[in-house]
């Protein structure tokens, strides 16, 4: 008697799922890693790298949820970032999610558009973060960002979209040509 193994592509609820569990495991452990290599790992924006990841290899529903919940999980299970810091966060990924959709319309540049909605969706960010502390809802020192970290992020994240982008259009080629 013969059996035969069959692999098929991971069903999309359960690739969703694993997608889920993942990110907030990483976003549960980012406060425990910054502390064992004395690294703050947050000024990496780890959010925004599963975000990105998020909405290249998986659908846009995938990203909303993530861009809506990882702030408030992060703020439930480790209270970080504190509650209003958590709001603007969860309007500012939640809008680079909507504006990467929005703006992929109309231009094919998947890289361009990245950098686009990251930086918008970070002015949103700051311009939030500004009337939060007009409103004393927050302070300069809560808000502190340094810019070094955060630029190298939007540039790491800009050019693996590109590399992506390159890599997906160099399988069309080739599929092309096999034809």
């Amino acid at each position: 008697m013969d059996v035969t193994l069959t692999l098929t592509k991971p069903n999309s609820k359960i690739k969703s799922i694993i997608l889920y569990l993942g990110a907030l495991a990483f976003i549960y452990a980012v406060p425990s890693l910054s502390h064992l290599l004395n690294l703050p790992l947050y000024l990496f924006e780890p959010m925004r790298i599963l975000l990105i990841l998020t909405i290249l290899h998986t659908r846009k529903s995938n990203a909303f949820v993530l861009a809506l919940t990882l702030p408030i999980f992060s703020f439930a299970v480790s209270g970080h970032p504190i509650f209003y810091k958590m709001l603007i966060m969860t309007v500012e990924l939640t809008l680079n999610v909507w504006l990467f959709y929005r703006f992929s319309r109309d231009v094919r540049i998947n890289s361009l558009v990245m950098l686009l909605s990251i930086v918008l969706s970070k002015v949103v960010f700051y311009i939030l973060q500004y009337l939060f502390i007009t409103a004393s809802l927050l302070t300069w020192e809560q808000v502190e960002h340094p810019i070094i970290p955060q630029l190298v992020v939007v540039f790491a994240l800009t050019g693996y979209v590109f590399l992506v982008e390159k890599l997906k259009n160099a399988q069309k080629s080739e599929a092309g040509k096999n034809q």
